[in-house]
């Protein structure tokens, strides 16, 4: 048809024996030097050199090498056609790339039609001299359009293996792919005998597939799933629709009968169905043969004890803070601790990954058993730890005396003395004796202060003394030992000046150690020299804005800005410098969190100079509507009320360091605390409703 030279020329040709397509009959052609021949009487444009992506009207492309191609330079250049049995044969011999400059490269190929069987059949021969010419050409069949993959059947080669070479060649990924045709390191070429085969499938069984796994109506409890079906005769590829709705969506083409989707959502239903994919069959109604599975609740794995080390010696606190790892997909974490191991007692239920417990001189055993939603792990108490406490207070003399208001607002500090042998001189005492030195400032002209110890045997009985004037110089005012361990010992003081600064010793009438709480009346805390006149934070540009206004700076060091998810356990997320001025000062600070993701509290500590520091009020920041409850009444001494409450919600009683105390669900919208249990002092109502939390702060007197 062709010899010698050609380039972009097109043939018409007519068939010896019809050949059959997607159940229609040809016996007209148009073949092309370019690598390709196309069906019917129509002929399509003599310079298409990229026939599978082309768009002209034709019923099908076929290309073997569909591509730029003219008579190569060296060699008997030459394009035939002929029939030989069953089979009519194209054939392109001695073709090259087209190149402004003289190459030698010789290409040699064929496409073969099978007018029995209806296959289509590309075959190549030597392949030389091929240059390092990045043009690649398109291989495979393009049916009435060129839509993928509905009507593409194309292949890929590429330099990432295994898709590196034109004998393990996969299946394009669009109707542009490309076969790599180079000398260029790695050169990729077909080699002599290559062949790519398009066998029709048998219409008239050719029929959808039956999905094999997962069992329909199963649940599978897994983030990813298998999918598998039954081989179609005929079938080139599947088409897998997959989804949580109807209709579903196309999620890819497999050559294969199986299939592997990731990121499943834990406890969701999903359906699929497969379409076989023929280049001669249409196949519809597939949707027919949908099931569907469970995803259920993904494996939860226990979680390993971060803090305190295993085997750790606590000495230098016995306000212990515990950390773990993480657990994907985990909703919330039980703490079990306990002296026996494994422990039995679940000390709470945690949000985050850690918390903080006063704890006893003790050895202590632990460990984190995470939620799920749907499903729990295996047993975890096979991760239990231990650690051991083993602290003190400092022997301190009364220069060094705490801040009693600050302890008592701690409510839950358990005190761990080191006292000397019995001191007979209850008032005024051995001032410079082991004993523990507290200080307090008058909020009224009367005062009270008792100690009690909490040890599960009496070999420790506390006593107190209360004393005015300086450290140099002490009047003792009261004193009390109640001359029993179990008893309360309680100093009552009244002529007291407003401001003033007074003194109270515990000591021990019988042990050198042992463990006690206090509480009292009327108890002021050391005042930092500064005023926090307000304090407020607004949403913007997607960050929170904080600002706060001082007055009368005196001493002051600086401010730490910490946030909260709940409004217990805060972290600190930034520091602001204090003027240290007297006068008015405006502060602010930008919080780069993205509010929109979340609701978050955020509260001051306010530092001074000499370390001491105080708290602001917490507040809130959300985009959405919080709940609402009202506290009544407040302060309280036995019994709280709690009204305007969303049903189905959690109301929490929490301590100022974290603990949860009390937790119930809300059924009705009014429920009651029992206060009366516990010590005077601040605590946290913490209402959580549709993953919204607000709090508010109760006085316990």
């Amino acid at each position: 048809m062709a010899s010698s030279l050609f380039d972009d020329d097109n043939f018409a040709v007519t068939l010896p024996a019809p050949f059959i397509f997607k159940g229609n009959s040809y016996t007209q052609v148009t073949a092309n030097t370019n690598g390709w021949i196309s069906l019917g009487s129509t002929a399509p444009s003599s310079t298409i050199s990229n026939p599978i992506s082309s768009n002209a009207s034709v019923p099908a492309f076929f290309a073997p090498l569909g591509t730029d191609l003219q008579n190569a330079d060296v060699g008997a250049p030459e394009f035939r056609w002929q029939q030989s049995g069953n089979e009519i044969i194209f054939q392109w011999k001695d073709v090259k790339r087209f190149e402004d400059v003289t190459n030698s490269e010789i290409f040699n190929f064929q496409l073969r039609l099978n007018t029995l069987t209806g296959a289509i059949q590309f075959v190549y021969g030597d392949f030389l001299n091929a240059t390092t010419s990045t043009t690649a050409p398109r291989v495979g069949i393009r049916a009435e359009t060129n839509a993928f993959p509905a009507n593409i059947f194309n292949r890929l080669v590429n330099t990432t293996i295994p898709s590196n070479t034109w004998a393990t060649s996969v299946e394009g990924v669009n109707n542009s792919s490309t076969c790599r045709l180079t000398s260029e390191s790695p050169a990729t070429f077909p080699v002599t005998g290559q062949t790519f085969t398009w066998t029709p499938a048998d219409c008239s069984i050719f029929s959808c597939t039956t999905n094999l796994l997962p069992v329909g109506g199963s649940t599978i409890n897994s983030s990813s799933v298998n999918l598998s079906w039954n081989a179609i005769a005929g079938a080139i590829n599947y088409k897998l629709y997959f989804g949580t709705s109807l209709p579903l969506l196309f999620a890819g083409n497999f050559t294969g009968t199986s299939a592997t989707i990731n990121n499943l959502i834990t406890n969701t239903d999903y359906s699929w169905y497969i379409e076989p994919v023929s280049f001669n069959c249409t196949l519809t109604g597939c949707e027919s043969a949908t099931t569907s599975f469970n995803s259920g609740c993904v494996p939860i794995n226990c979680v390993s004890n971060i803090a305190p080390a295993n085997m750790a010696a606590l000495t230098d606190t016995n306000n212990i803070s515990l950390s773990w790892n993480s657990a994907a997909s985990a909703t919330a974490y039980d703490l079990y601790l306990g002296t026996t191991n494994p422990p039995t007692t679940l000390l709470g239920t945690f949000t985050g990954t850690s918390t903080n417990v006063v704890l006893k001189n003790n050895t202590y055993f632990w460990y984190v058993h995470p939620r799920l939603s749907c499903l729990s792990p295996a047993a975890c108490a096979v991760n239990t730890t231990q650690f051991t406490v083993n602290y003190h207070l400092p022997n301190d003399i009364c220069s060094g005396a705490f801040d009693l208001a600050k302890e008592i607002t701690a409510a839950s500090t358990v005190f761990v003395g080191n006292f000397e042998a019995a001191d007979p001189a209850f008032c005024p005492g051995g001032i410079n004796n082991k004993d523990i030195w507290f200080k307090f400032i008058a909020t009224a002209t009367t005062a009270s202060v008792s100690v009690f110890s909490t040890g599960s045997n009496c070999l420790f009985d506390p006593g107190v003394s209360l004393y005015s004037g300086s450290c140099n110089s002490l009047t003792c005012l009261g004193t009390d030992d109640a001359g029993t361990c179990t008893a309360t010992n309680r100093v009552s003081v009244t002529g007291l000046t407003i401001g003033n600064t007074y003194y109270v010793r515990v000591f021990s009438t019988s042990f050198v150690g042992g463990y006690f709480k206090l509480s009292g009346t009327n108890i002021g805390g050391t005042p930092l020299p500064l005023n926090l006149t307000s304090f407020s934070a607004i949403k913007q540009n997607n960050n929170a804005l904080l600002q706060w206004k001082t007055v009368n700076e005196l001493n002051t060091s600086r401010f730490e800005v910490e946030r909260s998810n709940n409004g217990t356990l805060f972290t600190t997320i930034g520091t602001v410098p204090a003027f240290n001025q007297p006068g008015n000062h405006l502060y602010s600070y930008t919080d780069n969190k993205n509010v929109n993701a979340g609701s978050y509290f955020y509260r001051l500590k306010m530092v001074d100079k000499d370390g001491k520091f105080n708290y602001s009020d917490v507040i809130y920041l959300n985009e959405t509507d919080l709940p609402t409850f009202t506290v009544f009444p407040n302060p309280v001494k036995e019994i709280v009320t709690i009204s305007g409450l969303k049903p189905n919600g959690t109301i929490r009683l929490i301590g100022m360091d974290g603990k949860v105390l009390q937790q119930q669900k809300v059924r009705s919208q009014n429920i009651t605390l029992q206060m009366g249990k516990y010590a005077k002092g601040t605590y946290l109502v913490q209402f959580v409703s549709d993953e919204k939390v607000v709090s508010q702060k109760i006085i316990k007197q």
